[in-house]
């Protein structure tokens, strides 16, 4: 692809590169309800039989440290070579943060001083928004909470390698959301 083609507008075309990029080991961090209303697990169940996929299901509303560690420590018990973050805000932020970090040795006070090192990514990123409007697909920051209180990374290797923007996925997700 050519770095300004970097995002699919359709499924079947998602369904083709996935394909075309033989990835051997997927990790899917998503929510429950977005991954389901959205269409999405529909879609991934094609692709299940072909590939070891794993899942993260978030639970927390708002990305916070406790359970970016166990995504985190998910994630180095899989070794995936391609995260696909399927969602909306927190699960973009989050896929975005494991997908740098190399440790979580005295994590909450390198965030706090804004002294986490980035150095590189781990593997391959997608981000399919089942939102619209935040754009947290294609910008270069993310956001973690700490006792409540909102810490931001800033760096372009926070980037996805590539973003997905099926319009289909955003069309299913509650009115509320939508709005």
């Amino acid at each position: 692809m050519k770095p300004l083609d970097k995002h699919i507008t359709s499924k079947e075309n998602l369904l083709k590169f996935l394909d075309d990029k033989n990835f051997k080991k997927i990790l899917i961090i998503t929510g429950n309800n977005s991954y389901k209303k959205s269409g999405a697990e529909k879609l991934f169940q094609k692709i299940v039989v072909k590939n070891q996929i794993n899942f993260y299901f978030k639970k927390s509303f708002l990305p916070n440290i406790h359970e970016l560690k166990r995504i985190y420590l998910y994630y180095k018990k899989i070794n995936p070579d391609l995260i696909i973050a399927i969602g909306g805000g927190a699960v973009l932020d989050y896929a975005k943060i494991v997908n740098i970090l190399d440790d979580l040795t005295n994590i909450e006070k390198k965030i706090k001083k804004y002294s986490y090192p980035i150095k590189k990514k781990n593997c391959k990123l997608i981000a399919i928004p089942t939102t619209a409007g935040s754009g947290a697909e294609v910008t270069s920051n993310a956001v973690i909470y700490i006792n409540n209180v909102k810490y931001s990374f800033e760096h372009k290797l926070l980037i996805p390698d590539y973003f997905f923007l099926i319009p289909e996925f955003v069309m299913k997700v509650p009115k509320k959301i939508k709005s």
